[in-house]
């Protein structure tokens, strides 16, 4: 699961183009968004490609209406109490 801090920071493409290489690598170290503005407005977003992946995998799974119907019966169960231990797991499973 994704547990990383994502840092944002926002600046001109002018001084984006300058800092190009800087912007990549502090994008793909510490997960820093950077948005890049022209005339003030946000144009684009500099992200590592990992955190694009990661992102990318949440709207596939999101997208998937039975996926997220058994996420919430699974988050339902945890809110009950429908526990099995890991023990009585793989008793059940037989490993």
């Amino acid at each position: 699961m994704y547990n990383e801090i994502i840092m944002s920071y926002a600046l001109p493409i002018s001084e984006a183009r300058t800092k190009l290489p800087e912007l990549v690598n502090l994008a793909d170290s510490i997960f820093r968004k950077t948005y890049i503005t022209v005339k003030g407005n946000i144009k684009a977003v500099i992200v590592s490609a990992k955190h694009l992946d990661l992102l990318e995998e949440t709207l596939e799974v999101l997208s998937d209406t039975k996926t997220v119907k058994k996420l919430e019966i699974g988050q339902k169960q945890v809110k009950n109490g429908d526990l099995i231990s890991y023990k009585d797991l793989k008793i059940k499973l037989g490993i």
